[in-house]
């Protein structure tokens, strides 16, 4: 009779211990609920609620900026240039705001950890007053009508390594 209490204990608990720890890891990577359920793209905006999601200003021009792009798809496995690059969508926020004529743009894929989701991302470089650049990306999932925040935080890692001196 203990034995098939022990049976039912574990045929019970470990399902809904699996199913705490999805919660969980869910839980702990929504950062906007608002947004994170039903949104699946991310622009950097000069009005963007995050500091880290505003376009940069840089000195450094487009071909130092290209080469940290190399330099972030060689030192991660989550970031690849595609085949066959896409233009910036019709639908993109940027062409909108941009102030200049872009000199540069550039296609890249991410891929998610665990279940390999591909977003694409694209990236824009244009003239800035004083001789500085400003960079402007974005990034949309392929699939799913939310993405629990990947592409802002796609986003903030991309343009952290093109902001990064180093």
């Amino acid at each position: 009779m203990a034995s098939k209490r022990r049976i039912m204990i574990y045929a019970i608990g470990i399902p809904l211990a699996a199913v705490a720890l999805a919660a969980l890891i869910l839980a702990t990577h929504i950062e906007d609920w608002s947004r994170d359920l039903t949104t699946n793209r991310a622009a950097a905006t000069p009005d963007a609620r995050d500091p880290r999601l505003r376009p940069l200003e840089l000195e450094a021009g487009p071909r130092v900026l290209l080469a940290r792009i190399d330099r972030l798809i060689a030192e991660s496995s989550a970031w690849r240039e595609p085949e066959a690059p896409k233009p910036l969508p019709a639908d993109s926020p940027l062409p909108a705001l941009w102030t200049g004529e872009v000199v540069e743009t550039r296609h890249l894929v991410h891929v998610s950890g665990l279940m390999r989701y591909r977003d694409d991302v694209w990236v824009a470089i244009e003239p800035a007053p004083e001789g500085r650049w400003r960079v402007w990306a974005e990034s949309r999932s392929r699939i799913g009508k939310g993405d629990l925040g990947q592409n802002p935080r796609n986003l903030r890692e991309l343009l952290s390594a093109l902001g990064d001196a180093g």
